[in-house]
């Protein structure tokens, strides 16, 4: 069945006002006036209530690791649209073109999707530094501070940090994913005790999500929780 069509958030003055100067074009159809247009808009396919249809986990896949005994760092998984057709393009807008406004959108649709466990810090996955200056910014960390604000949950940047450099992740299968991912990922001692909500823009096979939550695990994080804008499902 399908999720309702959550509604569009409506804009901060500022952007009101930068609006009218530089006015936004959709991400779908490029018709000027939002980052997604009205029209597009009700053809995402929202997500945000999906479960393990076994144990009633938020997840967005069915079964959950759990319960196919796979085991995960992460105690939930939660996504606000399907991978696909303008929520493909809003996460490429923003990871590849750098249109780091469309930022607080897809952040504030991420935190109304955010599971009910409880957390005490916003952290993204981070970008290897030799990324970080290629791209010039870093996707997650701009998500998490908009998550951040709309949950009114510090966020702390620094809580990971990638310290091996590892092949884009999108030129690779499933089983390569995982592999390129294992032991990318270290954590600050700090962070022991604390419930993380792990953020970044896609879900795919989950194997970075899984490599950063374990990495903050192992560091004495009480518990992880992903979230992501978009997951392939």
């Amino acid at each position: 069945m399908r999720e309702p069509v959550p509604p569009y958030p409506p804009p901060t003055l500022v952007e009101r006002g930068l609006d009218l100067i530089f006015p936004p074009a959709c991400v779908g159809c490029r018709k000027i006036g939002r980052w997604i247009c009205s029209r597009c808009w009700q053809q995402i396919d929202w997500v945000e209530e999906l479960k393990c249809g076994t144990c009633g986990r938020p997840w967005v896949r069915n079964p959950c690791p759990q319960c196919t005994r796979q085991g995960s760092a992460l105690v939930a998984v939660a996504a606000a649209a399907a991978f696909d057709g303008t929520a493909r393009e809003a996460v490429h807008a923003l990871k590849y073109e750098g249109r780091h406004a469309i930022g607080r959108l897809l952040g504030t649709l991420m935190a109304r999707a955010t599971p009910a466990e409880e957390v005490t810090v916003v952290a993204p996955v981070p970008l290897h530094p030799r990324r970080r200056h290629e791209r010039g910014y870093d996707q997650a960390a701009i998500l998490a501070r908009w998550v951040g604000r709309s949950l009114d949950v510090p966020v702390e940047t620094a809580a990971a940090r990638r310290i091996r450099y590892t092949k884009q992740q999108a030129s690779l299968d499933g089983e390569q994913r995982a592999r390129n991912v294992v032991g990318a990922f270290a954590a600050e001692e700090w962070i022991e005790g604390e419930r993380i909500l792990l953020v970044d823009d896609v879900y795919t096979t989950g194997a970075t999500l899984e490599a950063c939550a374990s990495a903050l695990r192992c560091a004495g994080a009480t518990s992880v929780t992903g979230l992501v804008f978009a997951a392939a499902l």
